[in-house]
């Protein structure tokens, strides 16, 4: 089973990058141990993506921007993934996280919430925690010449 966008997905798993090896165009079993390998690959990196947007040079400067003139300034927190999130990043991940996110990273299936300034979104409550909800990128905000910009919903319409 070829993909039908000619860009070389093969078998079960649409193996596609890495360049799947002979085994894993002809082997159903080898097309989709490599898959699941592909998988776990994509939910490491998607379990560290909120670690990586919270020591980013450009959030940081985002929050010294919301905290200044607050006395005393609201810690800022950035959550990790939800297990609902976390499994939807790593469907996108999975097909690629294509464009960049605020702070220079890939686009992930969430993304920080910014006012239309540019300036970080954030609740603050009586202990005086700042917390930032991830949003989903919506489909039209994703970069339309590469891949799917609605895989993740696409692949959840699909009935197995």
């Amino acid at each position: 089973m070829f993909s039908g966008d000619r860009l070389g997905g093969v078998g079960l798993l649409q193996i596609t990058n890495p360049q799947p090896t002979d085994d894993e165009h002809w082997s159903w079993l080898a097309n989709i141990n490599r898959g699941i390998e592909v998988m776990n690959q994509k939910r490491a990196t998607a379990r560290g993506y909120p670690a990586q947007v919270r020591n980013s040079a450009a959030f940081r400067l985002l929050v010294q921007q919301f905290t200044a003139g607050r006395n005393p300034p609201p810690t800022i927190v950035v959550p990790d993934f939800t297990a609902d999130q976390l499994d939807l990043d790593t469907i996108r991940g999975y097909n690629g996280w294509a464009g960049r996110d605020a702070f220079g990273n890939h686009l992930h299936e969430f993304r920080v919430p910014l006012n239309a300034a540019g300036n970080l979104q954030v609740t603050v409550d009586a202990a005086n925690r700042g917390a930032i909800a991830w949003e989903r990128v919506p489909a039209a905000d994703r970069p339309q010449t590469s891949g799917d910009p609605n895989y993740v919903n696409n692949v959840l319409r699909q009935v197995p």
